[in-house]
C-alpha cells in the first residue's frame, strides 16, 4: 500500500521535516516534532501516533532522505502520545 502525506489527519498540520536526529525530536525555531527512523530496505515508512485516550491511530506518511525517512508533526499535545513506525517492504508491512 502506498501512502501519502495528504494521509495526515485534519487536526495535525505535517512537514518534510528533517533526517536527523534519529527518533523523536525538538528543532530549533520549528514549532513541532520531527521524527526519524532508519531504514535501508523500506518501500514506505508511516508513523503511527495514538493521542491521550484515543484508541484511534493515526497514520501520517514519512518522507525519505537516502536511507532515512522523517516527518514534523505541528500541534501535537505535550504529553500523553504513542508512537510508533509502520514500515512497508515489497508487499509486506508490520507495526512496532
Amino acid at each position: 500500500a502506498s501512502l501519502t502525506p495528504t494521509d495526515a489527519p485534519e487536526e495535525y498540520v505535517t512537514d518534510v521535516g528533517v533526517d536527523a536526529p534519529l527518533g523523536p525530536s525538538l528543532q530549533p525555531g520549528a514549532a513541532g516534532v520531527n521524527f526519524a527512523v532508519f531504514s535501508r530496505h523500506a518501500s514506505a515508512v508511516s508513523l503511527c501516533l495514538l493521542v491521550g485516550m484515543d484508541s484511534q491511530v493515526r497514520e501520517i506518511a514519512m518522507h525519505r532522505t537516502g536511507d532515512t525517512w522523517h516527518v514534523m508533526v505541528t500541534d501535537l499535545p505535550g504529553s500523553n502520545v504513542r508512537y510508533s513506525y509502520r514500515v512497508f517492504s515489497e508487499g509486506m508491512s508490520a507495526c512496532g
